[in-house]
């Protein structure tokens, strides 16, 4: 390089853009402190760690058309204590689901044979007993629409391909959980009918809570809970579902784009 050629010997070298984990790394290494970037080795070790066991006794369908991606996401989510059921297209996962929909989550490639993944999940939310169940896409496409195609089909999130192992199991988490299968959100009921709700209070509350997401008010989550209440067994509680979870990780753009879908 042309700093060795002047007889002067980096350190490290930065590429940019630099980023503060980057530039934390070449100060240890300048000052010979290696032991913070074994640290925070060992803590992404351990968060993800975390990660994984938090997800130990889901049980996921995994709709993907290539042997060796469904042979690679099997050993991923197996490793994490995950139950794993494959579908080989968007038409069989509807064949799947229409017989055990015991599921916490879906992870849906969109390219496929048959049926693709976006055809299958606009089909998959028109089930009210299914409209709550996460459904996170699998597409090697990486272009800046391709956030905003997945929302609109009725998915709540994106992992790329190839797949990143760590943003694999930080995404699955963000949306999936052992403790509250989206799968059995309870359909409306003779129990509960939807023509004994206060429509008029609903209303006002589906402003008042539209209004506090576009802002990003953390608010929201009180207003969401009070409206969850009132439209329980309904079939408004399945979407409250997904905006609940967006919320609660406070994805206010996503929860919107939830509560404003048809």
């Amino acid at each position: 390089s042309s700093a060795e050629a002047k007889g002067v010997k980096p350190q490290s070298v930065l590429t940019k853009p630099v980023t503060s984990s980057t530039l934390l790394e070449a100060i240890g290494e300048a000052l010979d402190k290696g032991f913070v970037t074994e640290t925070r080795a060992h803590e992404k070790d351990d968060s993800m760690a975390d990660t994984m066991a938090s997800l130990k006794g889901t049980r996921i369908l995994l709709v993907e058309d290539n042997d060796m991606n469904q042979e690679l996401a099997m050993e991923l989510l197996s490793q994490a204590g995950i139950e794993v059921v494959v579908a080989n297209h968007g038409q069989e996962a509807l064949d799947i689901l229409a017989q055990d929909s015991r599921f916490d989550g879906v992870l849906m490639d969109c390219q496929m044979p048959v049926m693709d993944g976006y055809t299958a999940t606009r089909a998959i939310r028109k089930n009210p007993a299914l409209a709550a169940l996460p459904i996170i896409a699998m597409t090697a496409n990486a272009m800046a629409g391709d956030k905003e195609k997945v929302i609109e089909a009725g998915m709540c999130d994106h992992i790329a391909k190839p797949l990143n192992v760590g943003e694999m199991f930080n995404t699955i988490a963000k949306w999936i959980r052992p403790d509250s299968p989206a799968a059995n959100e309870a359909a409306p009921t003779s129990e509960t009918p939807a023509a004994t709700v206060d429509v008029g209070q609903i209303d006002e509350l589906l402003a008042h809570l539209h209004a506090l997401l576009a802002d990003n008010d953390s608010t929201a989550s009180d207003a969401l809970d009070e409206l969850t209440e009132l439209a329980r067994g309904t079939p408004l509680a399945a979407k409250l579902k997904q905006v609940t979870n967006a919320v609660a990780n406070y994805d206010f753009d996503i929860a919107l784009e939830a509560l404003e879908k048809p």
